[in-house]
């Protein structure tokens, strides 16, 4: 669900006057609209203060109300704006709390939950427990039969990135593709994720030295990003371009490496205004 900025404000007016009538319920339904609202727009300082206020509000409501969240799920979004705000360590704080509250069917969310976990355990370079929690996340999605196929898609994806952090980067490959293979069921091929992941996918085959693979699947992901809109994806291309640069420099193709530095300095310079350009 989009949260436009209207929406929050409109939401903001409405618990100005909610507060007057002091509806602990309503106050907790508002409250729980905008904790979501300031996140999806990336408030995530707001949303966070929000959300805290949401878990406080419970203890004034009757706790069989069919009104309140499970309160794992109020626990998870605390963590989960405790991550958008970078501060990971009680974001697992919360991601933990959230866990021992949970019913123990409820599979999605505890593959949800131990997803968070392993990617804030990734984040902080603890690439062992990170991996314990990725498996555990497809193994609660297997074991509830909830084919989630974007969300397996990005486990898969996330220890692709694990295995590329230490330099295991066959099995970096077969993740990533693994994750572009899922997501080819679900979105557009010219999702420019796709774009992004077989770039990443490119980087791991030029650290192997394999070289026209590289060149191959750089190409491939071109071929998706110049389809979406430029202003969106401008730094991934100056990326790419210097990529596939370093990698036919690495092949002694002096002339094709010039083109394509060439091109990612014109991307780059087209961007800058002029009194920002300086020397390298």
């Amino acid at each position: 669900m989009g949260y436009p900025n209207k929406a929050i404000k409109y939401i903001e007016n409405l618990l100005q006057r909610t507060a007057i009538r002091t509806n602990d319920i309503e106050m907790y339904l508002l409250f729980d609209y905008l904790s979501n609202a300031y996140a999806a727009n990336r408030h995530h300082d707001m949303a966070l203060e929000v959300s805290l206020a949401v878990y406080q509000l419970r203890q004034y409501i009757d706790p069989k109300s069919i009104t309140l969240n499970p309160i794992s799920v109020d626990l998870t979004n605390i963590g989960r704006n405790y991550t958008n705000n970078k501060q990971y360590d009680l974001a697992l704080e919360y991601y933990g709390k959230a866990l021992k509250t949970i019913h123990i069917d409820d599979y999605q969310l505890i593959a949800q939950l131990h997803h968070s976990i392993g990617h804030i355990c990734g984040k902080q370079q603890n690439y062992i427990v990170a991996m314990r929690h990725f498996q555990h996340a497809l193994d609660m999605l297997d074991k509830g039969n909830a084919y989630d196929v974007l969300t397996i898609s990005e486990i898969h994806k996330d220890i692709g990135y694990i295995y590329s952090f230490i330099k295991t980067y066959h099995l970096a490959v077969k993740h990533l593709e693994y994750s572009i293979a899922l997501r080819k069921l679900m979105c557009s091929i010219n999702d420019p994720e796709n774009g992004r992941i077989l770039f990443d996918i490119g980087t791991m085959y030029r650290e192997m030295k394999q070289y026209n693979k590289t060149i191959d699947i750089y190409y491939q992901a071109l071929n998706i990003l110049e389809k979406c809109p430029f202003h969106d994806i401008f730094e991934v291309f100056c990326i790419v371009f210097t990529n596939i640069a370093h990698t036919y420099n690495r092949m002694k193709k002096s002339k094709m490496a010039v083109e394509y530095y060439r091109k990612a300095v014109e991307i780059q310079l087209s961007l800058i205004p002029m009194d920002k350009w300086r020397l390298v």
